[in-house]
């Protein structure tokens, strides 16, 4: 739901200067939710960026292990490796954490402007120029792009902040009397949706109702064969004003099985619900998994309550 809600972000510094000194860090975490990574190079060399491989997220290598959150619930984390020529440099994120994007803005920062698509594209390119080398990382043998950046042993190869996502206040009992308003932010569970394949809660912006049918016309939606109304963010994204970029068909390249083209209409089932992403460009959607049974909806975000950034306050 980015920019109207965060997930969970990255900030990463280029050079050491940049970085925070503890006590910065200390009220960046308590303040914001920052959770600092600093990796040092092992030996001297290039980095290296392994990608594909298993329990793949995007397109940076990783394996899922056993961690912990907040430092004490028990919990899953993605492990990504890079490396220093043939030594390996690992780094623990949530699953949900986007380390693509960390690895796009510290190696390749002349690219402007994330997206997933994007990075593929700059490693794309390097392969085709012969830019890689194989490597056996995890056991497996992949293919390592060469980043060009040359680090001597002990020296910062990479620093960032894991920045937490907005925390909600959800209103859980008003889906119980009245149905939900398309424009509202719209809290479901994953549970029965197959082609999402994790049990979590999504926070998405409710586009279609039961009945309704829903268009795309890049950069507006359209429902029941008019501009879409309801949220700002509606009128923002067909304007493509400042963050918000505009609705996008979806890429069936990238998964999406709905709305990939400006001449396609999805209706809406009964007991079912539509809901995209602000951010459609880098938003996991309805055009992508399909509909939302009305079981699974839980409610309307009300406040976020942490961390304490310029969102804090009633939801939009």
């Amino acid at each position: 739901m980015w920019p109207t809600f965060y997930g969970m972000t990255p900030e990463v510094y280029r050079d050491k200067a940049a970085e925070p000194g503890p006590l910065a860090v200390a009220a960046r975490t308590v303040a914001y939710g920052a959770w600092p990574h600093r990796l040092d190079a092992p030996r001297d060399g290039e980095v290296l960026i392994p990608v594909g491989g298993y329990e793949r997220r995007g397109i940076v290598h990783c394996r899922i292990v056993p961690g912990r959150s907040w430092l004490v619930f028990p919990t899953q984390l993605r492990e990504y490796t890079l490396l220093v020529d043939d030594q390996p440099v690992t780094v623990r994120v949530p699953l949900d954490f986007d380390f693509d994007w960390v690895v796009f803005d510290a190696f390749f920062p002349a690219a402007e402007g994330f997206t997933g698509k994007r990075l593929e594209a700059v490693l794309q390119a390097k392969v085709a120029a012969g830019e890689y080398v194989d490597r056996l990382v995890d056991g497996v043998m992949l293919r390592c792009i060469r980043t060009g950046r040359q680090v001597r042993s002990g020296e910062r190869l990479l620093a960032f902040d894991e920045m937490t996502g907005d925390q909600l206040f959800v209103d859980r009992l008003s889906y119980h009397f009245v149905r939900p308003q398309v424009g509202q932010g719209f809290v479901f569970s994953t549970a029965r949706i197959p082609g999402i394949g994790v049990d979590q809660y999504y926070v998405k912006r409710l586009v279609g109702t039961p009945g309704d049918t829903i268009q795309i016309h890049e950069p507006a939606i359209f429902r029941n064969g008019k501009p879409i109304t309801g949220a700002e963010a509606f009128a923002l994204n067909a304007r493509r004003s400042g963050n918000y970029r505009g609705y996008l068909n979806g890429d069936p390249t990238n998964g999406a099985h709905y709305l990939l083209t400006d001449s396609e209409t999805i209706k809406v089932p009964e007991r079912a619900f539509f809901a995209m992403g602000d951010n459609s460009g880098i938003s996991s959607d309805g055009r992508y998994w399909g509909f939302v049974p009305a079981s699974e909806a839980v409610g309307r975000p009300l406040f976020v309550y942490f961390p304490f950034s310029r969102r804090w306050g009633p939801s939009r």
